[in-house]
């Protein structure tokens, strides 16, 4: 009898879109939503990134970063900044109105990851996010080596 090859990318599929559903509804009052709370989180955990290495983080064209982060500019929450040295360069900062949105957005995390997370073990938690590290890994070095992204 043949074994049938789980399909991942239909579960990781599903968890993307509830995902995006859960984040949009919760900061919904901030006026970001899934597409930007990532963007916002990084800036303010690396204060001065620039949009080339804010994409690289998370893996995002230049276009979606360029978009999110000026829907981050015209909410208020990220300050952008002209680098002295190289004025081609764009430095991104979060501003003080943007306080309350990233602890909010760092909740919405928090128990995003916890909805997933019940009912396992602190084992299986681990193990899960070892697999799901290892299988990110795997698809980043295939992009990469194929040459189909910077």
């Amino acid at each position: 009898m043949e074994t049938q090859n789980p399909n991942y990318s239909k579960h990781i599929s599903l968890l993307y879109r509830v995902g995006q559903i859960f984040y949009d509804t919760e900061l919904a009052p901030y006026h970001i939503g899934c597409g930007q709370q990532f963007f916002l989180l990084s800036i303010a955990q690396n204060p001065g990134i620039n949009l080339l290495a804010l994409a690289r983080e998370g893996f995002y064209d230049k276009g979606t970063t360029t978009r999110a982060v000026r829907k981050l500019e015209e909410a208020g929450y990220i300050r952008v900044e002209k680098d002295a040295d190289d004025h081609r360069l764009r430095k991104l900062y979060v501003t003080e109105e943007a306080a309350p949105v990233i602890e909010k957005t760092q909740e919405t995390v928090a128990r995003w990851h916890s909805l997933l997370a019940q009912e396992l073990s602190a084992e299986e938690q681990e193990q899960a996010a070892c697999l799901l590290e290892q299988m990110a890994g795997h698809a980043y070095e295939y992009i990469k080596s194929s040459g189909k992204r910077d």
